[in-house]
């Protein structure tokens, strides 16, 4: 009877160790788990996101969107790199950029992108180059224009430049005048008295 319960002990033992054994083996071990984690990769970031949106000056025209990025600080007398993205939301037979500067601002081309055929969703990219004589606030200017069957129409961005530190604009001095006798007088802005209770 002893070596019966012994033997029958024995063998509940090697099926438990057994049955261990292979339970183990099919389950993942901590390290390949950190592995398979390593190897998923981040979701690329979309590039316009860290682009600005161009001032747009009026609500309706072309359904092109226009994003900027300057690349270097401004410096009067200095390049300075601008990346602009063209984002159409709409599909046209044709698409056209000029460029326009203000006076002392002077850009390495007037004509962007001219595509054909351009389909909702499509961005085109295009570098500029722009140079400034002096330190102030500039304009860049930028005409998107669009032919499709609705017609033809046009939308104007404008992309704000300042160069070095720009100062707000002193007041203007009071005009000195002078009375019938040679007196010197200040004249003194205008105030308004509430009139006297009848």
């Amino acid at each position: 009877m002893t070596k019966y319960s012994f033997a029958s002990a024995w063998s509940a033992v090697l099926g438990l160790t057994m049955l261990g054994g292979c339970h183990s083996a099919s389950d993942p071990q901590p390290a390949e788990q950190a592995a398979a984690t390593a190897h998923v990769k981040p979701t690329p970031k979309d590039p316009l996101d860290s682009m600005a949106h161009a001032v747009v000056a009026e609500k309706t025209g072309a359904a092109v969107d226009l994003r900027y990025d300057i690349k270097n600080t401004p410096q009067a007398g200095q390049p300075l790199d601008i990346e602009l993205a063209f984002i159409a939301n709409a599909t046209f037979q044709s698409m056209q950029v000029k460029f326009g500067a203000m006076p002392g601002l002077t850009l390495s081309t007037d004509t962007g992108p001219d595509m054909a055929d351009v389909k909702a969703g499509q961005t085109f990219n295009q570098h500029v180059t722009a140079t400034v004589s002096q330190a102030g606030i500039y304009y860049i200017s930028v005409i998107v224009g669009t032919q499709s069957a609705e017609g033809a129409l046009g939308r104007t961005f404008s992309i704000p430049l300042v160069v070095g530190n720009v100062a707000a604009a002193p007041k203007a001095a009071p005009k000195v005048q002078k009375d019938a006798s040679g007196q010197k007088i200040q004249a003194m802005p205008a105030q308004e008295k509430p009139a006297k209770p009848k």
